[in-house]
């Protein structure tokens, strides 16, 4: 089910099923995690499948609003990824059949991605999308499923990009709201809260560090040991008075179940961005001198990395104060 926001966004309704047929598009996985074992809650977008509209990929298909299974709206700890093709807004201009085909693609592995990791796909537009955890279907480890997909769209599509575009997504973990919202004639599925803007905010600070995914620190605490993070930017949000530390997304660290502690341990000891790691938290505790030097033995160790000698810079010139939100580098 589709509708147009009073932002021009369009929004889709995820589907629910008891069928085996339909029940069968979803991996075990997500069955398993959801808030009911025989609901398969899918949304996805027809424009990027191709295939024929059914209730689990159905975007412009007029089903009746019936078919959504009613929610209260309830606020949980969820995550969020909020995903952006930049430039693409200008090639609509000059090309528009192939930016519709560069999003196709976008929409597809995204809908694949968030699929696999029990995702739903809340929103998309001609140049973004939207795909939260543990929002609608109860998914326990919603950082790392979150961070998967962040890492499975970055691979499947960066490489084939036009030069002129850039791929930037942000993953945040917070409070969010989400329900059914509408009439008899006119509903839908949705979230809010700030945790949105917050995706979205904190998606768009990759222009600033030439990066393609970063993620807050929450889901970095929470994933760390089997994900590779580099912290990068310390901010005050515009929104009120909390800092955000935030960090890159580098890829996932493969070991078995049974290695799993010590992998743990090992990975925040011999990590490449251990320093960093170390400096973040000398920041948090307005450490400054123990800082510096955190981030200057990692600067004499990896010489070309442009991203640390700029936070060494900036140490230097206004110490531990963050930078505001509108505060350019």
């Amino acid at each position: 089910v589709s509708t147009q926001s009073t932002w021009g966004r369009m929004s889709i309704s995820s589907s629910t099923s008891t069928s085996s047929s339909q029940s069968s598009s979803a991996s075990p996985q997500c069955v398993a995690e959801s808030t009911s074992p025989t609901s398969t809650i899918v949304a996805s977008a027809n424009i990027a499948s191709g295939g024929p509209l059914t209730s689990t990929n159905a975007i412009s298909a007029n089903v009746a609003p019936a078919n959504i299974q009613e929610r209260a709206m309830s606020t949980r700890i969820c995550t969020l990824l909020s995903c952006e093709m930049v430039g693409l807004e200008k090639m609509y201009e000059t090309d528009p059949n192939n930016a519709r085909e560069v999003m196709n693609s976008l929409l597809s592995h995204a809908r694949e991605a968030a699929v696999n990791g029990c995702g739903v796909v809340h929103a998309f537009g001609a140049t973004w999308i939207q795909i939260s955890w543990n929002a609608i279907a109860h998914v326990s480890t919603h950082c790392a499923k979150a961070c998967q997909a962040a890492i499975a769209i970055r691979e499947s599509i960066v490489n084939d990009l036009n030069p002129s575009l850039r791929l930037a997504i942000g993953v945040w973990s917070g409070s969010l709201t989400s329900g059914t919202i509408g009439t008899q004639t006119l509903k839908m599925v949705s979230v809010a809260g700030r945790t949105v803007h917050a995706a979205e905010w904190v998606m768009r600070l990759n222009k600033e560090w030439d990066t393609r995914v970063l993620v807050n620190h929450e889901v970095a605490q929470t994933v760390i040991g089997n994900f590779e993070l580099r912290p990068v930017d310390w901010v005050r949000m515009l929104s009120g008075d909390s800092v955000v530390r935030v960090y890159e997304l580098v890829c996932q660290i493969k070991s078995s179940e049974d290695e799993w502690m010590y992998q743990l341990e090992q990975s925040q000891k011999s990590s490449q961005f251990a320093n960093l790691r170390i400096a973040f938290e000398h920041i948090s505790t307005s450490k400054l001198d123990k800082a510096k030097e955190a981030v200057t033995q990692y600067c004499s160790t990896f010489k070309n990395d442009g991203k640390s000698q700029k936070l060494l810079k900036r140490l230097s010139s206004t110490g531990l104060q963050p930078r505001a939100e509108s505060d350019p580098w």
